[in-house]
């Protein structure tokens, strides 16, 4: 098979994709944005950077301009490359290697919009003797509901995913927006919400500037909720997030925990701390090194595993780094595990292979034809 003329080389729009003008103009825009993002870290922070240049489409440089972002450059891109390779690429057997070649580089493309929208990182903190089954989110905050027993004391749903669990995604309830939840049999509206503020004892929020790491934010927001029975009387809550204590709020004659939390994720197994140990320097407080041994529970199966620096424990899609620990006054010692979830992580691999198996090729009947 040799086709004469490029693929596709008649769409004038594909030819104008096409033009390698769009491709160095990208890289070099990519490189500007690196730089320029990198320096702003310091700031800014690393999430605010990241936001504003890697994973924003546009962004306004000096609060008017409009600029493009990374995540919009990257499509340019990848749509420039698809159209280099349909209207410039000559098929011919000889040239098979550089068909699979490029193939495997538009690959990356694919996997790392895959492993963009996919990756969750939240993490886990537990105490020796602690058991849990959901991760917490660094950053994003949910307005969640779940059953209280007022005769025996809050019940607190801090290390488990429990079904009865009602949550929502704080930044998805716009102000105003009237809520009815089936499960609750109730209704509720949020008056207001705050990304960083400071609540009274009387239940005043004041708003304060958001901090630049947003994991040192704690929100606050003022709802409004009753029973979905007519004529129900409308209690009206102010929720701290710093608060670590649940409000309790009586819906339809049923008692249910109202809080303002980081965000739950349920994980696929049940991690238990068993030990935890650390090496310090002599004379000072400073860890040489620290690990964690933990028992791992899977339906009707368990195992131990030590979790330390660069050895993390992987379980499916998921991968728990040993990231930090604390010693409170009374001696009681917590590990920090970060939590990534990536459904996409083999992708990577498999462009690496595709890329690694054109060049082979190519290289192989570049030899071929020189013997010959």
């Amino acid at each position: 098979m040799n086709v004469r003329q490029p693929l596709l080389a008649k769409l004038s729009l594909m030819k104008h994709l096409a033009n390698l003008k769009i491709t160095v103009t990208c890289l070099v825009w990519l490189l500007i944005l690196t730089f320029w993002g990198t320096v702003a870290q310091t700031g800014h922070g690393l999430y605010e950077a990241q936001k504003t240049f890697f994973f924003s489409w546009i962004f306004l440089a000096g609060g008017f301009f409009p600029l493009p972002g990374a995540q919009l450059t990257l499509w340019v891109l990848f749509i420039n490359l698809v159209s280099v390779t349909l209207t410039r690429f000559v098929f011919r057997w000889s040239k098979i290697g550089i068909l699979i070649i490029h193939l495997g580089l538009l690959s990356y493309f694919v996997s790392a919009f895959v492993i963009f929208v996919s990756t969750q990182e939240s993490q886990v903190t537990l105490l020796e003797g602690e058991a849990a089954n959901v991760s917490t989110a660094y950053h994003d905050w949910e307005l969640a509901f779940w059953p209280a027993d007022l005769s025996g004391g809050v019940k607190r749903e801090k290390h488990s995913a429990k079904t009865d669990v009602v949550s929502y995604d704080i930044s998805r309830l716009k102000p105003e927006r009237f809520v009815s939840d089936f499960t609750l049999k109730a209704n509720f509206v949020v008056k207001s919400y705050s990304r960083n503020a400071d609540v009274f004892a009387d239940g005043t929020v004041k708003a304060l500037t958001p901090d630049k790491e947003p994991e040192r934010n704690f929100p606050a927001a003022v709802i409004e909720i009753a029973s979905s029975k007519p004529d129900s009387d409308i209690r009206k809550m102010t929720l701290a997030g710093a608060d670590p204590d649940p409000a309790v709020v009586s819906i339809g004659g049923e008692n249910w925990n109202v809080s303002l939390r980081r965000a739950r994720y349920p994980l696929p197994l049940t991690i238990a701390l068993e030990d935890f140990k650390a090496d310090f320097y002599p004379g000072t407080d400073t860890a040489r090194s620290y690990e964690s041994y933990v028992k791992v529970s899977h339906e009707n199966l368990t195992r131990d595993v030590r979790i330390y620096m660069n050895h993390p424990l992987r379980f499916k899609s998921y991968a728990f780094f040993q990231a930090s620990y604390s010693i409170d006054d009374r001696g009681r010692e917590r590990s920090t595990f970060a939590v990534v979830r990536n459904a996409g992580g083999w992708m990577p691999y498999a462009s690496s292979l595709i890329t690694f198996l054109g060049l082979s090729i190519h290289f192989l009947m570049m030899a071929f034809r020189k013997k010959n």
